[in-house]
């Protein structure tokens, strides 16, 4: 019985900390807040201080090429100038973090954001605008539309990793999520 009273009053100070993520808490503490980029960390994360806490970000409804850490350093294809386009645009820049209320972590605790150098200037609708990032389908979110119809542009311009990719090049869920829409359009 003591173990369980200690086990939940560890999950409550725990909680109180925000080592959960609370959704509420994260919406007060973050959303319409201005950080510095400190840090990115690869073509759609970084590290941003704001209101004097690190946090890590991703950004929401875009998933950018990554490297892969097996035995070896492997990259993925268009994995390095997804990052440098993320560095040159956010490196020691003042950002402006709009969250989802949906969701505003990911399955790591990362905080989902849209990020914004300007009112009008969306990094992550720039990222897969100009072919750097695909438009995330795996998860709902408020601008999903507009990151569609961003990919499908750049997609028909053969903007940046649309100038030459395969199927084979592309991330497992797109080739999951494109098999299915092709089987998809198949049925009557």
């Amino acid at each position: 019985m003591a173990g369980l009273l200690l086990l939940i009053v560890t999950a409550v100070v725990m909680d109180h900390l925000g080592v959960f993520g609370d959704h509420e808490d994260d919406l007060s503490r973050y959303d319409h807040k201005q950080g510095e980029v400190h840090r990115v960390i690869d073509g759609d994360s970084a590290v941003v201080s704001v209101n004097s806490q690190e946090v890590l970000i991703h950004l929401m409804g875009v998933d950018a090429p990554d490297m892969k850490f097996t035995d070896q350093q492997v990259e993925e294809y268009w994995s390095t100038q997804a990052r440098n386009y993320l560095l040159e645009r956010l490196t020691n820049k003042t950002i402006t973090l709009k969250l989802d209320p949906q969701q505003t972590r990911d399955r790591f605790g990362r905080l989902l954001v849209y990020a914004y150098l300007s009112d009008t200037d969306n990094i992550n609708l720039g990222m897969v605008r100009d072919g750097y990032a695909y438009a995330d389908r795996r998860e709902k979110h408020l601008m999903e539309a507009q990151f569609e119809s961003a990919e499908a542009e750049a997609r028909q311009r053969r903007r940046g990793l649309w100038m030459d990719i395969t199927v084979q090049l592309m991330p497992t869920w797109r080739q999951h999520w494109l098999e299915e829409r092709k089987q998809g359009s198949t049925e009557p």
